[in-house]
């Protein structure tokens, strides 16, 4: 039977829309289960290898954007019951900080809004000691999802998004390494002149939090007036 592809199209539509909802409602606070799996398993058909292996063998517009589609389906519904557990651990945790509680979805806003140096450290220490609780759950969802694409015969991860987008990735690092090495000297001297200026004194050098607090760039604020906002 030929593949429909407008059937096609309108399911991975679908699907979509229902992954996306089930996804902002657990980011979002609205719940804090997460069914990934269950929309997975509604949409059983759009991750059968043989279609997905029809689709990518054909050289029309449907081989490319649609392939790449089908094939991070399949990984997602072999990895959605590890997805749901990460969702589900990260909207409950909470970080290990004297006061006001302070939950670890909102640490990484908490961070770049907190002027006071010694209290943007704790939470990024408190943070990252749940991220050293997670990781094993994110270990486990990225082994997973190379293994599934291992069973559709994209053994090399590079090589497959190399495939897709059209990108030599290798070449492109090699540009990057080559860009950030002539560059590494200017880019130090803004950075230490930046954080001095808008940051402040860094005792025992700047870590990844000051960073985060001079991209926040309050000092900008008031270039967007709160009366100016479009809601």
């Amino acid at each position: 039977m030929a593949l429909d592809l407008d059937r096609l199209r309108r399911d991975a539509e679908a699907f979509l829309r229902d992954a996306a909802t089930e996804e902002y409602e657990n980011l979002a606070g609205k719940k804090a289960d997460s069914r990934l799996a269950e929309v997975y398993a509604r949409y059983a058909r759009l991750a059968e290898p043989d279609i997905v292996a029809d689709v990518a063998s054909r050289r029309d517009t449907a081989g490319g954007p649609l392939a790449e589609f089908l094939v991070g389906l399949y990984a997602g519904r072999a990895t959605a019951a590890v997805t749901d557990r990460l969702l589900a651990a990260e909207a409950a945790a909470t970080l290990d900080l004297p006061g006001e509680p302070l939950t670890y979805r909102n640490a990484a806003v908490a961070i770049r809004n907190e002027p006071d140096r010694s209290r943007r450290e704790a939470i990024a220490r408190a943070k990252a000691a749940v991220d050293a609780r997670l990781a094993p759950i994110r270990a486990e969802l990225w082994g997973r999802t190379y293994e599934a694409l291992a069973e559709l015969g994209h053994g090399d991860y590079i090589a497959m998004c190399a495939g897709f987008s059209g990108i030599d990735y290798p070449a492109l690092a090699s540009r990057l390494e080559t860009f950030t090495r002539e560059t590494d000297d200017v880019y130090r001297d803004h950075l230490a002149y930046y954080l001095k200026k808008w940051v402040g004194p860094t005792p025992g050098g700047p870590a990844s939090h000051d960073l985060a607090r001079l991209l926040r760039a309050p000092q900008l604020d008031r270039l967007f007036p709160a009366g100016s906002l479009v809601t």
